[in-house]
């Protein structure tokens, strides 16, 4: 079965009621079918979130901890890992791939992103994962995963 075009998808989309399908196929990585009601549901949550990171090292910490734990633990981690790469993408290559609407204000932190210390904050994120569904106490680790995150940035 080919793969439909971008604006087939987002056609596809719109007609199963998918609000904001061409942020919400972006952030499923261009996939119409996985962009389903839960990655909606998701994706939106997690877009409203991104606004919050494109504060760079001035993320305010404690407001985004607690707008990530809404999505629970594996979700956002999950948007903290598809931010960061397409900040390292942005830095490489100045394109985004789930981020489209948020291109711009990512190709203006990434210049400010210490490129060690984000390959350092992703490999953070996928430990993070490991324990993603322990009940340990979630605010805490998100607190100190974004306080990682907003060391990433040299100043702005």
């Amino acid at each position: 079965m080919p793969v439909p075009s971008k604006d087939q998808a987002i056609i596809w989309m719109q007609h199963q009621g998918i609000a904001d399908a061409e942020a919400v196929l972006s952030y499923a990585g261009g996939s119409p079918l996985r962009a389903g009601e839960e990655v909606e549901q998701s994706a939106i949550a997690s877009i409203a979130i991104c606004q919050q990171l494109l504060g760079g090292a001035k993320v305010d910490i404690f407001q985004t901890a607690s707008a990530c734990l809404e999505l629970g633990m594996e979700n956002a981690i999950n948007t903290l890992q598809k931010w960061c790469y397409d900040l390292l993408l942005s830095k490489m290559t100045q394109k985004t791939r789930y981020h489209l609407a948020q291109a711009s204000g990512i190709q203006k932190i990434s210049k400010h992103a210490d490129l060690s210390a984000l390959l350092d904050f992703l490999r953070k994120l996928d430990e993070a994962k490991k324990s993603a569904t322990h009940p340990l106490n979630n605010d805490l680790q998100l607190t100190r995963l974004l306080h990682y995150y907003s060391q990433i940035f040299k100043a702005l």
